[in-house]
């Protein structure tokens, strides 16, 4: 069971680069898709209280199972489930950056929610600047939903992108397969070149605790 839990908490999991499309890119938050619907199985009553990190891990695999659901009363029954989950996780740990992540993706699967994912990602920045399992997922979110973030979200992301290059090189060819040619993809290479030139920076992840 922990291996599953950790499978599905790594929502950062290795994507080939072929698939990063920017609307196949959300479903990776939650990681492999076996491990995201076993653990769903072994949870079903969204009314079980759960430690706030497993109840973490439950939203993102409900959530991975709506968004992969070919039928319509399982995708609502599995974003209702998601959602409860979050509400176990926000109620124990409300300011956990990798919790708005979860509740952007979340948001951005129920109809007329365009607003709150996009206000949950932009203030998973501010608790976190640095997620190195989420951090592809943002940068794909942030490039699809580029021209409706602020300034200051849109300048987070970049930066995200760069450390998460510096981090580890081989990411780059998926970022710039993410970013595509999009007006973040500009952005990318301008500051990942002012980097270049002043060095790497240390920044420590966020945890979640």
């Amino acid at each position: 069971m922990a291996a599953v839990v950790a499978a599905v908490i790594a929502w950062g999991a290795p994507i080939a680069v072929q698939s990063w499309r920017i609307d196949q890119a959300a479903q990776a938050i939650a990681g492999d898709r076996e491990a995201s619907e076993r653990l769903a199985a072994r949870y079903e009553d969204a009314g079980e209280r759960v430690p706030p990190r497993l109840a973490l891990a439950l939203a993102a695999a409900w959530t991975r199972s709506a968004a992969t659901a070919q039928d319509t009363d399982r995708r609502m029954l599995a974003l209702v489930n998601a959602g409860q989950f979050l509400d176990q996780a926000r109620s124990a740990r409300p300011v956990w950056p990798s919790l708005r992540v979860a509740e952007a993706y979340h948001a951005m699967l129920m109809p007329g929610r365009d607003a709150a994912a996009l206000a949950a990602y932009a203030a998973s920045f501010t608790g976190g600047r640095f997620l190195p399992r989420e951090g592809l997922w943002r940068v794909a979110f942030g490039a699809r939903h580029w021209q409706q973030l602020r300034a200051e979200t849109r300048s987070s992301m970049v930066e995200e992108a760069v450390l998460l290059t510096q981090m580890d090189g081989g990411l780059r060819p998926q970022i710039e397969a993410i970013l595509g040619d999009s007006p973040a993809a500009v952005r990318f290479q301008l500051r990942l070149a002012a980097a270049r030139q002043v060095g790497p920076q240390r920044t420590a992840p966020a945890e979640t605790e």
